[in-house]
């Protein structure tokens, strides 16, 4: 990704750029993202006499000061992106939760339960009552897999306002299963205070493209 070279004029088209290659450092799926297409270059009025010879001078010290410079290429962006989602982490998590890796898993793992959850009725309908009783007024959860980043933000934005009845349903699971055994719906998978807190913080940063 060149921005120079791509002659990519508009900010948020160069925000949007970074942003994509961040989210695909940290494996959250990039479709919806603008595409990065060919632009026809502009063409200058071309100027007479001695204005012409101070605009070709001009033109040759431009491109000569840019093939001594470096030119960002992919891997400077992908950089840039990676300080985007590592700036600024709550004082609360340590600096090791911020690696490509770990953020990588939890988002796996809190996109599962939420699949979990909205692909059940039973489960469903388990957090509508658990929702009423904990007088949890937000918007239901919403299934962002496999669909636009876009949609990944909504579901996991839902996903941490209502993890107090997220955590109700992974709790009530392990009481039946201790009691009564049977199948293991959620698989013992616990989602702790300091993941949803980089689910959120990952929202936070990405809200911006909105």
């Amino acid at each position: 990704m060149n921005l120079k070279s791509n002659h990519i004029e508009c900010f948020c088209h160069k925000l949007t750029l970074i942003l994509d290659a961040g989210l695909k450092a940290i494996n959250v799926g990039t479709e919806g993202l603008t595409k990065d297409k060919p632009k026809l270059a502009l063409i200058a009025e071309e100027p007479n006499g001695k204005e012409s010879l101070k605009t070709a001078a001009s033109v040759h010290n431009i491109a000569s000061d840019e093939e001594d410079g470096e030119l960002p290429d992919h891997s400077s962006d992908e950089s840039t992106a990676k300080s985007v989602v590592n700036k600024d982490p709550p004082p609360a998590l340590e600096p090791d939760v911020w690696s490509c890796s770990t953020i990588s898993k939890v988002l796996k793992k809190v996109d599962w339960v939420i699949q979990q959850i909205t692909s059940s009725a039973a489960k469903r309908s388990e957090f509508g009552v658990w929702s009423k009783k904990l007088d949890y007024n937000s918007p239901s959860l919403i299934a962002g897999h496999g669909i636009c980043w876009n949609i990944k933000w909504q579901s996991r934005d839902r996903a941490y306002w209502g993890q107090s009845i997220i955590n109700k349903l992974l709790d009530n699971e392990k009481d039946r299963h201790d009691h009564n055994g049977g199948k293991k719906f959620f698989k013992d998978v616990e989602i702790s205070q300091r993941q949803w807190e980089i689910v959120n913080k990952l929202n936070e940063i990405t809200s911006v493209s909105f």
